[in-house]
């Protein structure tokens, strides 16, 4: 009783994360203190990372109605989380929305939001752009992206202006992720008690998952201010690709499109209850505006010095003591700090519930898994 007054931990209806260290004392952390203010998780690979993100994901699917569930939605870049629609417990609360089912409908794009996706056109041709998407609108009919190219093509801009911006729209389009309808809905993407895993395995290119984060965290926090969606929770895996601190436009354009809206929400986020989780193996690489409005963070094992110099200089309340507990941390123990406790603790974090992802299996899983495969294959190949 005593350790739980004096490190502020919530006995009732709290998120169990694990035992504190040396003590058999149960960490169950405040929902609001935890997440409002929006929350780090910061690792180097292996270190349990992905574990502990679905430890905080059991937890809140598994709170009681009386308590409140808020809506999940992950961003799983190596497609980890999704066991959770494999287990017999979660997979009725699952919903996984892989590369066929993600679509953004042009129609529903400003001249503004397009060139978010593609930073090269100018302000010239953005509001040409504006222009011809504003005559399209008036028709009150859907349109793909190949009709608002045929409608640049044939419109009487200036030919200096339209072939760029041709240019520029038709490398959107060769993405396929554009359509006449947008997919998934913004209700069905954040729906109380739901976790809903956006499955960006199957892309390769690192500018067409950024379109991808940028239009869904755009359309959540839209519609979570205007009170259309449930408070969200929106984990962002591998966070540091979505949010660079660093960008080098001239070159690497693509590197920008996801980080406004992100910054956007870190800043803007707890004043309408939409709460971010920024997981990443490198730290240095995260956005020091992002990192730095996660008032709460949960660090397990980095040896790596720059990165522990610039959690440092990022987040309050790491002190050089903790500093230099970070590389010698085992797996799956954390420091957990900021405004969710009263003073720094250090976590056992607890044995997973649900089921892994068979993407994130062990090694010696995937061999023996490949071999029972190649074996079927030779013995169907036979018996045909």
């Amino acid at each position: 009783k005593i350790l739980h007054e004096f490190l502020g931990l919530d006995k009732k209806g709290g998120i169990e994360v694990g035992n504190v260290e040396f003590h058999e004392v149960s960490s169950k952390f405040n929902l609001t203190k935890l997440f409002q203010k929006h929350v780090s998780i910061l690792a180097q690979s292996g270190a349990g990372k992905s574990h502990c993100v679905s430890v905080l994901i059991e937890e809140l699917l598994d709170r009681s109605d009386e308590l409140g569930k808020p809506a999940i939605v992950v961003i799983d870049p190596h497609g980890e989380y999704l066991g959770f629609a494999e287990d017999s417990k979660y997979q009725s609360k699952t919903r996984i929305f892989d590369k066929k089912l993600l679509k953004i409908s042009a129609s529903q794009l400003s001249a503004y939001q397009i060139s978010e996706f593609q930073p090269f056109i100018t302000a010239v041709e953005r509001r040409d752009l504006n222009k011809i998407i504003g005559e399209l609108k008036a028709q009150k009919i859907p349109y793909g992206m190949d009709e608002l190219i045929s409608a640049v093509e044939m419109s009487d801009i200036k030919p200096n202006t339209k072939s760029p911006l041709v240019s520029w729209l038709s490398d959107l389009n060769s993405t396929s992720l554009f359509s006449n309808y947008d997919s998934p809905s913004v209700d069905e993407l954040a729906r109380m008690g739901q976790l809903s895993v956006v499955d960006l395995s199957d892309f390769i290119h690192l500018k067409e998952k950024q379109i991808i984060v940028a239009h869904l965290a755009r359309k959540l926090f839209e519609a979570r201010r205007s009170g259309r969606i449930p408070p969200f929770i929106f984990f962002i895996e591998e966070a540091h690709q979505f949010a660079p601190q660093f960008s080098a436009e001239k070159t690497e354009s693509s590197r920008t499109i996801s980080r406004y809206i992100i910054e956007t929400i870190a800043r803007e986020g707890r004043k309408f209850h939409a709460s971010l989780v920024l997981v990443s193996q490198r730290p240095i690489q995260l956005s020091t505006t992002a990192l730095s409005q996660c008032n709460s963070s949960i660090i397990l094992r980095i040896s790596n010095p720059y990165d522990i110099k610039h959690i440092a200089e990022s987040i309050e309340g790491i002190t050089s003591d903790i500093m230099s507990m970070l590389p010698g941390l085992k797996v799956g123990e954390a420091i957990i700090t900021g405004e969710v406790v009263n003073y720094p603790i250090l976590v056992q974090v607890r044995e997973r519930r649900s089921r892994k992802s068979e993407k994130g299996m062990r090694l010696e899983d995937a061999l023996l898994k490949f071999e029972r495969k190649t074996a079927q294959n030779k013995k169907d190949l036979e018996n045909f």
